[in-house]
């Protein structure tokens, strides 16, 4: 089946068509040139973003396993040293006292070790039965032996559940939130190890909480991206042990943490493959692009299962791809207006002789065949006006001729 232009717009003149046909040859290419551009330049930037969380997340993983692993290295130095093992030894047989050598010694140890990290809020040792045997706290910069008077004798149940399922070297990890000596909220992350006397019975924990805006400091720097970049920690079932976006509200963050969860932010097979405990990307089918690494705590355990997660919004990696479309649609409207201008300009060449064409055919119909064209346009239509004369000229010498 054969198309045809002036049949689908029979309606428009040939003037119209011409400027029409201007246009199209002057946005067309470009619109291609700006499709597959701007196609070429997604993915390029897609492959790029990838890369790039990859390293930021590579990164972070290795700042926050050395915090971690800082942490981790402190608190079981602590319980394997003799005069922790001393004092362990003395409260299994009920010998406990603060006046013994055993106790000065290890929370000395304990408050030196604190004062030159700077890092913790407090460390503490928790019996099974009766609370805390001694709490080293930082109070106005300073590491204090609270006295046992004031040392709380309240439920620690959430710590043992957190420890229940532990081992020796198994160092469970979590964000709490503490009320201060002057009513302030301090946030922290806590460190809890089980304890275990010389008959490897269980003793209680040692709980070393750690100021969690220094876990905010090592992961404050945004990497690649200034804007729309989110870094999480996860444990396995999806809780979020740090968010960058929530670190100002971190008591959100706990209160929130049986619905705030990454299970129900991604599709099934997003948390499938953060979980497998191997490194990778995702870019398909997502509004965000990310990248993630299992976080190993502790290298003298088994430690807890975190995830380090780096996403950002697509809307901000293809920011440039955007800027490019704006760019190109007003080249687009630059190019038109100039096609179109130029057009009228042509086409103003051409319709005005076949005006005057028409015109004259019209004299020449009504038996005016001294009529002659003045077209001087030096191509096709000035010959065709010069045919048209003869053929008047030679209609008057026949009408002439019959006269």
């Amino acid at each position: 089946m054969n198309y045809s232009l002036n049949k689908i717009i029979p309606f428009l003149s040939l003037r119209k068509k011409l400027i029409i046909a201007f246009a199209l040859l002057s946005t067309i290419p470009l619109l291609i040139f700006g499709i597959v551009g701007i196609y070429k330049s997604m993915e390029s930037m897609r492959e790029i973003a990838l890369e790039n969380l990859s390293h930021d997340v590579a990164i972070y993983n290795e700042r926050t396993q050395n915090f971690f692993t800082t942490v981790s290295n402190d608190i079981l130095y602590i319980s394997r040293s003799s005069g922790f093992k001393n004092f362990i030894k003395e409260t299994s047989s009920g010998e406990f006292n603060e006046n013994k050598n055993s106790f000065i010694l290890i929370t000395k140890q304990i408050q030196d070790l604190a004062s030159s990290k700077g890092i913790y809020y407090q460390v503490r040792y928790v019996e099974n039965e009766h609370g805390e045997l001694f709490r080293i706290q930082q109070i106005d910069s300073i590491f204090s032996i609270i006295p046992s008077y004031k040392l709380s004798e309240g439920n620690f149940k959430y710590y043992f559940t957190l420890t229940k399922n532990n081992n020796k070297s198994t160092i469970s990890i979590a964000p709490a939130e503490m009320v201060g000596d002057s009513g302030q909220m301090v946030a922290v992350i806590s460190f809890a190890v089980k304890i275990f006397d010389s008959k490897n019975d269980f003793s209680g924990i040692l709980i070393a909480d750690v100021f969690a805006n220094n876990l905010f400091k090592v992961l404050e720097d945004k990497g690649h991206y200034s804007n729309g970049l989110e870094i999480a920690i996860v444990n396995s079932e999806g809780h979020y042990l740090y968010h960058s976006e929530k670190k100002k509200n971190w008591n959100s963050l706990l209160a929130r943490q049986a619905e705030d969860n990454i299970i129900d932010r991604y599709p099934k097979e997003f948390t499938k493959a953060i979980f497998s405990g191997k490194p990778g990307q995702i870019s398909n089918g997502y509004n965000e692009i990310l990248a993630y690494v299992p976080l190993l705590i502790s290298p003298f355990g088994e430690g807890a299962h975190y995830f380090i997660i780096a996403n950002v919004n697509e809307k901000f990696i293809f920011e440039p791809v955007r800027n490019f479309v704006f760019i190109s649609l007003g080249f687009i409207v630059l190019f038109l207006i100039i096609s179109v201008t130029l057009g009228i300009s042509a086409t103003n060449r051409i319709a005005q002789p076949i005006k005057e064409l028409r015109k004259g055919a019209e004299i020449i119909t009504q038996g005016n065949y001294s009529y002659q064209f003045k077209i001087k346009t030096n191509d096709e239509i000035e010959e065709l006006a010069y045919q048209l004369n003869l053929m008047a000229s030679d209609l008057a010498r026949r009408e002439k001729q019959i006269i």
